[in-house]
């Protein structure tokens, strides 16, 4: 390959960098409605309507508290409102109530 076409792709490919692009501001759960359901449920079975620590709840669904898996669990949680978890504080969830479908 010609020197000359090595540094026409170099410019073109530096003048891509100058384009940035927006970050979507659209909240999506990665995780379904049975991860944040279960949950929920550990929240409820760990401390039942009182709020739980995060190494509490990490026992109750058998996930370490750093994996990311269990992050997503508990964002998907979030996302999905009132069938999943909501923060009290620092390091403490509370569960909203899961309502089975009639």
């Amino acid at each position: 390959m010609p020197a000359e076409d090595v540094n026409a792709k170099v410019e073109t490919l530096e003048g891509e960098e100058d384009q940035k692009r927006e970050q979507s501001t659209i909240a999506f759960p990665y995780m379904d409605l049975d991860d944040a359901i279960s949950i929920a449920r550990g929240i409820h079975e760990t401390t039942g309507a009182s709020p739980c620590q995060h190494d509490q709840l990490a026992a109750a669904v058998q996930q370490s508290m750093n994996s990311s898996g269990y992050r997503m669990r508990i964002s998907a949680a979030r996302l999905f409102g009132r069938s999943g978890a909501r923060s009290q504080g620092q390091g403490v969830l509370g569960s909203a109530p899961v309502q089975q479908a009639a």
